[in-house]
């Protein structure tokens, strides 16, 4: 109750989760407090009430309701699909991180979404991810390690012809694996492999539909039993391959989304030729407003949703858009596609298509030729070097673009000049000078900054 204002700052943050640890540096705050107590995995119908500070007012809001299901949902925040408790307790706007009490007072979970087009459906982050970021961040020194993946796509076996096929009988659980991601390590006898049935993982059944229990009543998908695992551990699991049944130790592995949430970078791009080039990340999918799962390109929406890195460094590239020129006319309907390859090296990230065309402009090559993936065939884009430094000129004074390149990839040509040495001074390009000339404006308006 007092009015006192402490100043906080974050300690860790796990974007994954929407979860975050805040300190405060004043004694006297932690002299006021007291801490609560978690409870667990309510059951479907318990009572809970949510405090917070919502919008429409400056006082604690207290709203109650029901858990009206327990399963794993998509946070928003990231994308993540983590257990989740749905209540029927109005979460507004504000309400986020607010506190969810049982009928005895402990804590089952944090508010953090709801569904906006929906009345009196909130979503509560529960305890298990709470306790999981928590055990997280103090063992590891504030830093987050995230949520593990045992690496393998699945499929229900609850079919009656299915189960005759792999072996199994008519009434049990047990889920097929389809495909094993190539980045899944670990030892090979411990490795799982296409056509194998996971039976239990910790010594919980999984049942035919890929659920198993978290508390004693209630069904969540499998992958949850995985979650409370942390990068690095292993996922005792019982398995059946082809007729036999195995004990294998399968590796807890963080592998990372092909689109990432990148909720706390400054946006990364670059211009050449007119062209503005993008990894593909949550961030410029949400640039198509609140209804971009359904606005957004289909293929773009499609790699968000199912695409894993496959190698180190992995990134999504995209022509995100085409600076109206002279030299640009019809290329408009080629924006917003992948870019595959340039003068045909593969892309494979950001980072490499950005000095594969410097590297073109660098070398004398009359163009960069551009493979953009497209149905039916990839499209092709041309660039053609020499006229690429007045075209951006151009663009950037008709758009008032103040730099060329984002500031990460300032540093990259800052990392080039100081492994090369000034060496090529004399023989630089037409590209290379105007490199040269955005770096350094980028370094004077960071020092005005």
């Amino acid at each position: 109750g007092s009015a006192r204002r402490f100043v906080a700052r974050p300690y860790a943050v796990a974007h994954e989760c929407d979860l975050a640890v805040l300190t405060i540096d004043d004694d006297d705050f932690w002299r006021r407090i007291w801490p609560l107590e978690l409870g667990g995995v309510p059951h479907l119908r318990d009572g809970v009430t949510v405090v917070g500070y919502p919008e429409g007012g400056d006082s604690l809001c207290v709203t109650s309701g029901v858990v009206s299901r327990i399963e794993l949902q998509v946070y928003e925040h990231s994308g993540a699909s983590l257990l989740c408790l749905q209540i029927d307790a109005a979460i507004n706007p504000g309400n986020s991180g607010g506190p969810a009490f049982d009928a005895a007072g402990r804590v089952v979970g944090v508010a953090f979404q709801n569904a906006p087009e929906s009345q009196s459906i909130g979503y509560v982050i529960p305890v298990p991810i709470v306790n999981h970021f928590l055990r997280d961040i103090r063992e590891n020194g504030g830093t987050y390690a995230g949520f593990p993946s045992i690496g393998v796509v699945c499929q229900h076996t609850e079919n009656p012809q299915l189960r005759e096929r792999l072996g199994l009988p008519k009434q049990g659980g047990g889920i097929l694996v389809r495909g094993v991601h190539p980045l899944a390590a670990g030892p090979a006898e411990h490795k799982l492999r296409p056509d194998d049935v996971i039976l239990s993982i910790s010594g919980v059944e999984i049942a035919s539909d890929g659920t198993c229990e978290v508390n004693a009543q209630e069904r969540v998908s499998f992958a949850h039993l995985v979650h409370m695992n942390f990068p690095g551990d292993t996922c005792r699991m019982r398995v059946l391959r082809e007729g036999r049944e195995l004990e294998l130790d399968v590796p807890a592995l963080r592998l990372e989304r092909l689109v990432p949430d990148a909720v706390e970078r400054a946006p990364c791009y670059f211009i050449y030729g007119g062209v503005v080039f993008m990894p593909l990340t949550m961030g410029f999918l949400h640039e198509y407003g609140e209804d971009w799962y359904e606005d957004a390109p289909r293929d773009l929406v499609a790699l968000w949703e199912h695409g894993m890195v496959t190698q180190p460094g992995e990134q999504v590239v995209v022509l995100s858009r085409i600076l109206a020129a002279k030299e640009t006319v019809g290329y408009g309907a080629l924006s917003e596609k992948r870019v595959k390859s340039v003068n045909g090296q593969p892309v494979r990230n950001f980072r490499q298509l950005f000095l594969a065309v410097r590297q073109a402009a660098a070398s004398g090559e009359p163009y960069v030729e551009l493979a953009l993936e497209s149905p039916g065939g990839d499209a092709v884009l041309i660039i053609k070097n020499r006229s690429a430094p007045s075209v951006d000129e151009t663009v950037s004074r008709t758009y008032r673009i103040p730099q060329l390149i984002s500031d990460d990839l300032v540093e990259v040509i800052e990392e080039l000049e100081r492994s090369e040495g000034e060496d090529q001074g004399q023989g630089a390009s037409v590209a290379e000078a105007q490199a040269g000339a955005v770096a350094q404006t980028a370094k004077d308006k960071r020092r005005r900054d």
